[in-house]
């Protein structure tokens, strides 16, 4: 009888477990990718789309962030101290990833021939800054800021360093937009390193 009651208790306390677990509402998060590329403002101010390959050899380095935005989630600056993370609204990869792709994307497609290992240009980026800056509630800005060095490796010599800071204001106050707006500062970046890295290296 003991035995019967035993099996009966864990029975009903398994269904209650099962019950409550299939109750509980599913937390549904958002995912976004960042992409410059394909943006009006990279084709248009970047004149070398779809250039043939050249000789030039360049190494893109992952890019470097600081550790306050390595993480996936988007950020929000509140005020001058006050940072927030949105649980709900994450990229699909980090930032830095995201970007260094971006900056492998473009030599690409403007005939530069981008190799792992020993090449003749390595580019090293460093991303200082990729949040949403809501002090001023009404008209968020998405920001990012990097310094990216050009080395030429006959020498080991930096041939040019730049900061690039860029912010743009979301059209709406959604994830989508603040995605746009990003997608707007970083093709603008692009368009700006292409221009730069050509003046670099003489290529």
């Amino acid at each position: 009888m003991k035995k019967s009651l035993v099996t009966l208790l864990i029975s009903f306390a398994v269904f209650s477990l099962s019950g409550c677990m299939l109750g509980r509402s599913t937390v549904k998060k958002n995912y976004y990718m960042i992409n410059g590329i394909e943006y009006g403002e990279t084709q248009k101010e970047s004149g070398h789309i779809h250039a043939p390959l050249n000789a030039v050899t360049v190494n893109v380095s992952q890019f470097q962030i600081s550790s306050a935005m390595k993480r996936n989630s988007f950020i929000y600056r509140r005020s001058e101290t006050k940072y927030e993370t949105d649980f709900y609204n994450e990229f699909m990869a980090s930032p830095s990833e995201m970007i260094t792709s971006n900056f492998s994307r473009i030599l690409l497609l403007n005939g530069f021939n981008v190799i792992p290992g020993l090449s003749d240009y390595s580019v090293y980026g460093s991303l200082n800054a990729f949040y949403v800056d809501f002090r001023d509630p009404d008209a968020p800005k998405s920001v990012i800021d990097l310094n990216i060095v050009t080395r030429s490796n006959s020498d080991h010599k930096p041939v040019g360093t730049k900061h690039y800071f860029y912010q743009q204001t979301a059209q709406e106050k959604t994830p989508e937009a603040v995605v746009e707006a990003f997608n707007v500062c970083l093709s603008r970046i692009l368009a700006d390193f292409v221009d730069d890295f050509t003046e670099f290296t003489g290529k």
